[in-house]
């Protein structure tokens, strides 16, 4: 699983230049002092609810828009990472919502998500400002417990952030990096597959293939994305899925991956459980057991 380093910060320059995600990442470093207060007495979840707060107040957004954490989630998915080593596990987050171009928006639910799928939107699109926050949240959760880690039991994890070069994905990538202080790495295997083009493929034709109950989300079967993305793309995320899961549980770490739903789709096969859409920021953990892989899906991620 090589990643590409040097490139994270070149994969998509105008996503990691958003004055939004410059906004975020400020206020997440005025709160660090806040953090080193309370790491070492307080809750996981009094801390991670306070950094929430903090920062809607910050950035000037309603927590009521806010989705809250959920005691549970973080908890259990604690216990997964405490868990399962010394290596590993994945832990793949679906990434976070997608601000869609005005021209998208004012199309049906079937044709804006048809849209958002197809190049140059499903590079270029930018996560939402609600969705910059939770992810913020999230990877407060994900530090949260790193550091609770070595501070409860002398243990000291790596951590490796990896991503897609999918705006909305990769946005996600430099907040959980910026938050858990790693280094985010850009990985070609995570990248989304598009949807063909007007062109090669006219939208009532692909409503057709894709199936007009799905409202313009794909299917996870061979012949539906292979149709919808172009000959190969099925096996393809299967084999690079496949290598990521392997690299994933042979190392001394924890890795985060950010990438898109047909990942999930695949994960959720290795795992025995039927392919299923997460939820924004939704993640799947999955640990090798004996030879065997097993996993866990959290459909809401840390939050209710």
């Amino acid at each position: 699983m090589a990643s590409e380093r040097p490139q994270f910060y070149e994969t998509n320059p105008a996503a990691l230049e958003d004055p939004r995600l410059k906004a975020v990442i400020e206020a997440t470093r005025s709160w660090r002092p806040t953090y080193e207060s309370l790491i070492a007495g307080y809750e996981d979840v009094l801390i991670i609810n306070g950094f929430q707060r903090y920062l809607a107040t910050k950035l000037g957004v309603p927590p009521s828009e806010l989705r809250v954490p959920d005691r549970d989630n973080i908890f259990e998915l604690q216990n997964h990472l405490l868990d399962h080593g010394p290596h590993g596990p994945l832990v793949f987050f679906r990434h976070g919502a997608q601000l869609l171009k005005p021209e998208t928006a004012a199309l049906d639910e079937t044709r804006q998500k048809i849209e958002a799928m197809r190049w140059p939107n499903n590079f270029e699109d930018f996560l939402t400002n609600k969705a910059m926050l939770e992810a913020a949240t999230t990877a407060i959760a994900l530090k949260v417990m790193k550091d609770h880690l070595a501070i409860r039991y002398g243990k000291v994890k790596n951590v490796r952030v990896l991503s897609s070069a999918s705006a909305r994905a990769i946005q996600v990538a430099a907040i959980f990096a910026e938050i858990i202080q790693v280094e985010a790495e850009y990985l070609s295997m995570l990248d989304c597959p598009n949807y063909l083009p007007e062109s090669e493929m006219p939208t009532e034709r692909l409503i057709s293939i894709l199936g007009a109950e799905n409202k313009g989300s794909m299917p996870w079967t061979r012949t539906i994305v292979d149709a919808a993305c172009g000959e190969g793309t099925y096996t393809g995320i299967q084999t690079d899925m496949n290598d990521i899961l392997y690299q994933a549980n042979q190392e001394d770490a924890w890795v985060f991956a950010v990438g898109h739903t047909q990942h999930t789709n695949h994960l959720d096969e290795v795992i025995g459980v039927a392919p299923k859409r997460l939820d924004d920021l939704g993640a799947t953990v999955v640990w090798n057991e004996a030879g065997k892989y097993e996993g866990k899906r959290f459909q809401s991620g840390i939050f209710k």
